[in-house]
């Protein structure tokens, strides 16, 4: 419910349990139209069932060749790697790749070289950057990434912790590039392209964009007072100073949801 009403328009979610988890997480997504929810579940009760792929919290938690079997036998498979410099050590990036997974989750510990091989496979690479700082693990090389042309989306991971914010993410993947030296290069845009496309093109889903006969989908934002529309760089602007409670509507497939309640953002 949070990330719709933020504004969201996709939103990938780890399941446990099987596909009875999965089930569940369906029943709870239909109360919010227009959210596209993909359920990526991991083996238990009911499996596969409606989940729409696999999703692994790391390809080490079963032996090489069953990872490779779910992967064969899902339609999208993500996993966590690298999270934590032990999990890198165990080689959880080498088995990820072996077993083909299409985008991996977190890489707080990855290489340049490890980049570069994400890069040339076309494995994405889903940056939570709050959940990382939250639990003291490091921060994932965005900048490094984005040097070795690797897809990246923003996560948030664990919701118990980080509350689905899109904006909130997006502002801390913008400070995180500077803090890594990418200043003056297009950053902002970048944020903003990991923001509304790279999610979709990862998923090998059609984003939302606006033009001519595609339906419409829309997040309203009320920016008064927050300097977007005087400033100079539009696109920082709305990067470091957007935040979900400024989402005051959406729009989904021509439909209009006003919002009377105040979003309360992620916890602080």
């Amino acid at each position: 419910g949070e990330a719709w009403r933020a504004g969201t328009g996709l939103l990938v979610d780890f399941r446990e349990g099987g596909g009875v988890g999965c089930e569940a997480a369906a029943e709870a997504a239909a109360r919010y139209p227009g959210m596209e929810v993909v359920y990526l579940g991991r083996p238990g009760p009911g499996w596969p069932g409606p989940c729409r792929g696999l999703g692994l919290s790391s390809p080490l938690d079963y032996p090489l060749e069953e990872v490779k079997a779910l992967v064969e036998a899902s339609g999208f498979s993500m996993t966590h790697v690298a999270e934590t410099r032990r999990a890198r050590d165990l080689g959880d990036l080498e088995a990820a790749l072996e077993a083909g997974f299409d985008a991996v989750v977190h890489g707080v510990f990855l290489s340049q070289r490890d980049l570069a091989m994400l890069a040339s496979r076309g494995v994405g690479l889903v940056a939570c950057v709050s959940s990382n700082a939250w639990h003291g693990l490091g921060l994932p090389p965005l900048a490094a990434a984005a040097e070795e042309g690797v897809r990246v989306a923003l996560g948030t991971d664990n919701a118990a912790w980080s509350r689905p914010d899109p904006w909130a993410e997006a502002s801390r993947a913008l400070l995180l590039l500077r803090l890594q030296g990418m200043r003056g290069r297009g950053e902002a845009r970048l944020v903003l392209r990991w923001l509304f496309l790279e999610g979709y093109l990862m998923m090998g889903l059609r984003p939302r964009l606006v033009e001519e006969g595609a339906p419409a989908y829309m997040a309203l934002a009320n920016v008064g007072g927050l300097g977007v529309v005087e400033a100079v760089n539009k696109e920082y602007a709305l990067v470091k100073r957007l935040t979900g409670d400024r989402v005051v509507a959406r729009v989904d497939r021509g439909r209009l949801t006003v919002f009377t309640q105040p979003y309360l953002g992620p916890r602080r």
